[in-house]
């Protein structure tokens, strides 16, 4: 029997909920509570290797959410949503229709690029695949694995070392980031300044640094991208503004941009996506901001108008260089088009973008609360979803 078939059998599929539920993080209350949200996702088709992310999103949203009734909690997740997005963008039993579901998205049918998803899901082949549009992505240096600095983007062509990256710290500001995995995690900045070396904000002493660098594993060393001058007044200097866009490849129409949205930094957020106090906001057809939220956390998000650190106001900032951006990643989805469906992380810079990554099956629902993903025909044509 393949890897495909157990997958797909019902009772393997009911003890990996087991399996899952009792390494789950808790005590048995809380495993025995993630053990039925995990049945529900798979009796509803949920992909193997999903049924644990949406399981332990339920499960941590059913605890942290205790103010809102039960029967309502479990109303949402036996539909296919975290009970938080009743507060995102919306979603109830009045209009749940209209919206993309988690079951919806998470089915095996609906996974477009499997076949292709290590391109993706590697940034080092994500480097490779899109040489011919190695105008807009960050300078790549160096290929880390077991203390050897393997040459990128660098003219000296021979394997380089600890030392050579400090020597690079010293004049500009670098990213080190895992080729595999997301979320943030494992992600470096490094930087020098006033004759001490920082990593992540921390001033750590030239060995300490020298060591974190010998010791990276499977990392990629690149430069440290900042958004535009203008976005920087916004949201801070030190602070992160990245555009996640989705491409559709249509095989009748070819490349569609469908829609983009942003998200911007503040102090407390840090310098990835991963964590909290971050803002949303959509991005119109002309490319202003408007409709800002920002996340206290995964349960709580507030309607903004200004920026919490800089007090600038954030709706209507217009974005440069749209057209251009558009046409850019149209070029990508018709260079991919047997990986028809492409969700960009993308940082607007003073000369024109720079691609951080490509998501293999990047999640749609932080576009919903700036207009519903099912009300594009080209996302309801690739994917299978409830009318």
């Amino acid at each position: 029997m393949n890897l495909s078939k157990i997958a797909n059998n019902r009772i393997a599929r009911w003890f990996y909920c087991v399996y899952l539920a009792a390494r789950y993080k808790g005590g048995l209350l809380r495993k025995a509570k993630f053990f039925h949200f995990a049945r529900i996702v798979s009796r509803k088709g949920v992909v193997w290797f999903r049924i644990e992310r949406l399981a332990k999103d339920y499960t941590d949203a059913w605890y942290a959410m205790s103010s809102m009734p039960e029967d309502e909690r479990r109303w949402y997740i036996e539909h296919g949503f975290s009970p938080a997005k009743k507060v995102f963008y919306g979603v109830g039993p009045d209009n749940y229709k209209s919206y993309l579901s988690d079951f919806e998205f998470y089915r095996k049918e609906n996974y477009k690029n499997s076949k292709s998803s290590s391109w993706f899901d590697d940034k080092l082949n994500t480097y490779f695949l899109l040489q011919p549009f190695k105008d807009y992505l960050p300078r790549h240096y160096y290929y880390a694995r077991g203390g050897v600095m393997y040459p990128l983007d660098v003219d000296a062509k021979f394997n380089h070392g600890a030392d050579d990256v400090l020597s690079l710290v010293k004049t500009r500001e670098i990213a080190a980031k895992k080729c595999l995995g997301g979320h943030g995690e494992g992600f470096y900045k490094l930087s020098y300044s006033d004759g001490a070396f920082y990593a992540n904000d921390k001033e750590c002493s030239e060995e300490k640094m020298r060591q974190l660098l010998a010791g990276l594993k499977g990392y990629l060393i690149t430069d440290f991208v900042k958004p535009a001058h203008y976005l920087r007044e916004i949201v801070g200097e030190d602070s992160f503004a990245v555009m996640r866009v989705m491409a559709i490849y249509d095989p009748e129409d070819g490349p569609r941009f469908e829609r983009t949205m942003i998200r911007l930094g503040t102090a407390k957020a840090g310098h990835t996506q991963a964590m909290h106090d971050h803002i949303y906001a959509g991005i119109d057809e002309n490319g202003r901001l408007y409709d800002p939220i920002l996340e206290k956390s995964d349960y709580d998000f507030r309607r903004i108008k200004e920026h919490p650190d800089t007090g600038k106001e954030i709706e209507g900032c217009q974005l440069k260089n749209m057209e251009q951006l558009r046409e850019l990643v149209k070029r990508i989805s018709g260079y991919l088009p047997m990986t028809p469906y492409l969700i960009f992380d993308i940082i607007p810079t003073d000369e024109s973008f720079s691609i951080l990554e490509i998501n293999s099956h990047g999640q749609p629902f932080i576009f919903e609360p700036f207009g519903l993903v099912k009300s594009s025909k080209y996302f309801t044509k690739l994917f299978k979803t409830v009318e």
